[in-house]
């Protein structure tokens, strides 16, 4: 199965289609496969893109789910930065290591980087990165250079496209529907 953590739930419709990008390859290559999204609203996701949902703090459910799955997302967005807060980065770095200690391979896709203040913040997220993660993808170079700045040589990172820049436009009464279903609590 495959696990996916990002800034799902919080009603941005950019992060919702890098997701639906997201779970629409992972379908191409393996139609049957178990998805499940990690996001502040578990139901208005779930109708969303037809797979399961937990919360995204229900770290127990989340563990349990991860020791099932072989594959762990993070992303898309920028979720390594502490402009938000340093809650947010250390939150999405603790992902991170718990999906590698529960035996996943960890993926950085479509993702920003950066952002992140203070030496200690910038060292934990260089070791982290580099001992727990086996790809990343990022939306521009100055991820990739944020990402080097904190001493991150391993493992391959890549400077692609955002991924929802690959969706098709969407079919007549899409948006609506989009719309009515984030009225969902």
């Amino acid at each position: 199965g495959a696990v996916i953590c990002g800034a799902y739930g919080k009603r941005n419709a950019g992060d919702d289609a890098i997701l639906i990008c997201m779970i629409r390859q992972l379908r191409q290559q393996d139609p049957d496969l178990p998805i499940t999204v990690m996001t502040r609203k578990p139901r208005q996701t779930a109708v969303l893109t037809g797979v399961s949902t937990i919360h995204i703090f229900d770290i127990l459910s989340a563990w349990r789910v991860m020791k099932k799955s072989s594959l762990y997302i993070s992303g898309g967005g920028s979720l390594i930065q502490n402009v938000t807060s340093n809650r947010s980065l250390l939150y999405y770095l603790f992902s991170i290591h718990q999906a590698r200690q529960a035996g996943c391979k960890v993926m950085m896709y479509g993702c920003g980087v950066g952002p992140v203040r203070g030496r200690l913040n910038r060292r934990l997220a260089g070791k982290i990165v580099e001992t727990c993660v086996d790809a990343v993808t990022l939306r521009e170079e100055n991820s990739l250079e944020e990402l080097r700045s904190f001493g991150v040589k391993t493992p391959e990172m890549t400077v692609a496209s955002d991924p929802a820049l690959f969706l098709s436009p969407a079919p007549d009464g899409a948006v609506d529907a989009l719309l009515r279903s984030l009225n969902m609590d």
